[in-house]
């Protein structure tokens, strides 16, 4: 008894399992970056902790050279893991259309909770606007900037540091 399986070509199959390969090495990946920053701040007392973690994960940004920042909303209000999750999925068919190098986003638990994302795109602004509205199925409000210059730059990754270091003891971040 229970739900009948749907049969699948070769194809289908070989396509399958190479996606879960991958979606597997990147979650994999992520967490042992997560892993590593922890460990590597585990010895440091509690009050340098925090300031310790926030700065290795802002060299580790800059280092990354975004050229587009992303905000995006939704209509009704959804939880931090919700929000994890539309992300992710949004990410997965973006990835289809345009094909991006690296990314970081950060779920912004505020008044109202929203998505703060930076991408490293060679795509021109036009394309990745009428992607990320074809593609951000939630109906909520899109702002796609192109990151201009280093100082412009460094207020973004400090800002997105304030997120992750004050949003929520849970992780509101991840690596794409």
């Amino acid at each position: 008894m229970g739900r009948n399986k749907k049969i699948k070509s070769k194809e289908e199959e070989l396509e399958y399992k190479e996606r879960r390969r991958e979606q597997n090495r990147k979650n994999t990946r992520n967490y042992r970056l997560r892993k590593k920053l922890l460990q590597k701040i585990q010895d440091v007392p509690l009050f340098e902790r925090d300031k310790q973690y926030r700065d290795e994960l802002k060299l580790f940004l800059i280092k990354q050279e975004f050229n587009y920042f992303l905000t995006l909303t939704t209509k009704e209000e959804r939880t931090t893991k919700t929000l994890f999750r539309l992300c992710n999925r949004f990410l997965n068919h973006l990835k289809s259309e345009i094909d991006y190098e690296s990314g970081f986003f950060v779920v912004e638990n505020g008044d109202r909770p929203h998505i703060h994302l930076l991408l490293k795109i060679d795509t021109k602004i036009t394309p990745l606007v009428i992607s990320v509205k074809k593609n951000w199925y939630d109906g909520g409000i899109i702002d796609v900037r192109k990151i201009c210059s280093e100082l412009e730059d460094n207020k973004l990754e400090n800002y997105l540091m304030y997120e992750v270091f004050h949003n929520s003891p849970e992780i509101n971040w991840n690596f794409i």
